[in-house]
């Protein structure tokens, strides 16, 4: 591609609109399960929060205490083996 017709990751999101925004999960590496619990911005992965309903939190301490000493890893889910663990599902 010719220096002519780059475009930057900016102008391009101006010109489409911003892509999804990225997920995170806790996972646990020694049981293969993981829970999805926050948001970013697609730009800003420090622009985000931590899906925060009540059911999202009683799962998130009960993720915790069920795992308990295992390694615990904090990822973005495409990014990671997250993906290919079993995902915790909540129902709201």
């Amino acid at each position: 591609m010719s220096k002519a017709t780059q475009i930057t990751m900016i102008q391009l999101i101006k010109h489409i609109g911003e892509p999804m925004s990225q997920t995170f999960s806790i996972a646990c590496t020694q049981c293969k399960k993981h829970l999805w619990i926050a948001q970013a911005s697609y730009m800003d992965k420090f622009d985000g929060h931590l899906y925060g309903t009540k059911e999202y939190s009683k799962a998130l301490f009960h993720f915790l205490m069920e795992h308990k000493g295992h390694p615990l890893i904090f990822d973005e889910n495409c990014e990671s083996d997250i993906i290919e663990f079993e995902e915790i599902e909540i129902e709201e």
